[in-house]
């Protein structure tokens, strides 16, 4: 069975395909704290226990992780929540295919000690929400994020030029693809993600207006256009943000007037409007935030298909 987990800074998201052809998908918060008890939790919050520990992740825990590195038992356990909720009660033989920033990609070391991080652990015993699951990880794939957008629609993409920036939780990681690969001198990863963005705009509303915004309210705050002055702040920040990619590419000799570029990831959606006017020949997917997972479990599949 293959499964492709994205473990984003921010969100989680996984796919697998069912026994009728039909893909699963499923979108939880990458948060987490050790509990105890059982509490009242929404049906986005999980409680998950590990070697007699337990963690609650989702939407109602505490710590979101700002390392850089995605080796990081949060990480671990999200994936190993991700795999339980798609495979149910069921015992299963796994193949994972995941992804890892661009910079750790091309790092042939950091890369393999990520796959084995993730692989510390091969035969899987857990309970979610009280329920025993239990699996066992035969492989895991790392490939570059950003790479995932490229392969949702192959026929679309191959025999094409065109730039991806993936705007993440944490990263922005972008690359130019030929022919469904890589270019690797043109590839970069800087952290410059969508949960970067909305601190820039929590730090300059508070010091605009000597008030106390909280990371809370940020992105309900940026979605809200009913205070002018509120506006022209929040935009002026979101501009400057697109700024700092473009002028990121520029350095790795993207030629960005004339380019096609697609943007994906969960944090370009809060910068669609500057994207259009910065880059009118730039795109924004329609599925920004599940590309990767959905072009993991195609590369999955394709090599699968190959063996």
């Amino acid at each position: 069975m293959i499964i492709a987990v994205d473990m984003g800074k921010d969100s989680t998201k996984a796919t697998m395909r069912d026994s009728n052809g039909n893909i699963q998908k499923l979108i939880f918060k990458t948060k987490s704290q050790v509990c105890s008890g059982e509490g009242l939790f929404n049906s986005k919050t999980y409680v998950l226990e590990h070697k007699g520990i337990r963690h609650l992740i989702g939407e109602d825990a505490f710590y979101s992780s700002y390392d850089t590195t995605k080796a990081t038992m949060q990480h671990k356990l999200a994936m190993y929540l991700a795999i339980s909720n798609l495979i149910g009660d069921r015992f299963a033989e796994v193949k994972i295919i995941t992804g890892c920033p661009l910079s750790v990609f091309f790092n042939v070391e950091k890369r393999e000690e990520y796959k084995q991080f993730l692989m510390e652990e091969k035969l899987i015993n857990i309970k979610v929400n009280n329920e025993n699951r239990r699996f066992n990880i035969v492989d895991i794939l790392v490939l570059p994020e950003s790479l995932g957008y490229v392969f949702n629609d192959i026929k679309k993409n191959e025999n094409q030029i065109f730039g991806v920036i993936d705007i993440g939780g944490l990263n922005t990681n972008a690359s130019l693809i030929k022919n469904l690969k890589i270019i690797n001198s043109s590839a970069f990863t800087i952290n410059e993600g969508g949960s970067i963005l909305q601190g820039k705009v929590k730090r300059e509303l508070n010091n605009v207006f000597s008030s106390n915004y909280q990371d809370y309210q940020i992105d309900y705050v940026i979605k809200d256009r009913s205070n002018k002055e509120i506006n022209n702040i929040v935009d002026n920040v979101l501009s400057s943000h697109i700024d700092v990619i473009i002028n990121e590419a520029k350095k790795y000799n993207w030629d960005v007037k004339n380019l096609k570029i697609c943007f994906t990831g969960g944090g370009s959606i809060m910068l669609e409007s500057q994207i259009h006017t910065k880059l009118p020949n730039a795109s924004i997917s329609d599925n920004a935030i599940f590309d990767n997972a959905n072009g993991f479990l195609r590369i999955g599949e394709i090599l699968n298909a190959k063996k």
